[in-house]
């Protein structure tokens, strides 16, 4: 995708079917922040059709756009599915860019429904709008990384005291530049409750 067709798309097929549904305008065309959805060429055509092009909040497709959060799950689970039926169909054949338009045709079909479509816009909060459908839980910090402590933890000196930590000053690569690291688990602090295993190199 690049401005160009983006641009061809919205004229040709966005904003025709618009007018060919008499849908009311204005309208709100939601976009990622690629930069082929972004052009002068797009916004002022857009802005002469009534069409409101709005760009969603960059890093944040995967809680408040739609095909993220309903589509694009159950479309990889049906190319899995087309693919594996065009496989058994064909022995020892694999998808080509000449089959590739009628493998993915099934899968296709069968993802995008009206049904996910609207879901899509409730859980993300867009449609109807509503702060409160947006999951969070998808901002929070990694529970790896993350230690519960209490408010008494949270001072305690001895739990920042790092003096006692086994560190490794060994180089970790050799000469070509491959990873040598050491089987053996590490130790990161006295009190700590899991350990990092760094596995040796294959090669």
């Amino acid at each position: 995708m690049d401005s160009e067709l983006f641009y061809t798309l919205v004229r040709d097929h966005f904003i025709t079917a618009i007018k060919d549904r008499k849908v009311k305008r204005p309208v709100i065309l939601l976009v990622d922040g690629h930069t082929s959805h972004i052009s002068l060429e797009t916004a002022q055509l857009c802005k002469s059709e009534n069409v409101i092009l709005y760009c969603l909040l960059e890093h944040a497709s995967h809680i408040l756009q739609p095909c993220d959060v309903t589509l694009f799950g159950p479309l990889k689970k049906h190319w899995r599915d087309s693919v594996r039926d065009y496989q058994f169909k064909n022995p020892g054949e694999f998808v080509t860019k000449g089959t590739f338009a009628s493998v993915f045709k099934s899968a296709w079909v069968n993802a995008t429904t009206v049904d996910v479509a609207i879901k899509g816009f409730r859980h993300t909060g867009l449609y109807p709008f509503s702060v409160e459908s947006v999951d969070k839980s998808k901002v929070e910090p990694s529970a790896v990384f993350a230690r519960a402590k209490s408010d008494q933890d949270l001072g305690n000196d001895d739990d920042m005291n790092c003096k006692d930590a086994q560190v490794d000053s060994r180089p970790v690569t050799n000469s070509s530049g491959t990873y040598i690291l050491d089987p053996e688990p590490v130790q990161i602090a006295d009190e700590a409750e899991t350990e990092i295993v760094l596995m040796p190199s294959e090669i």
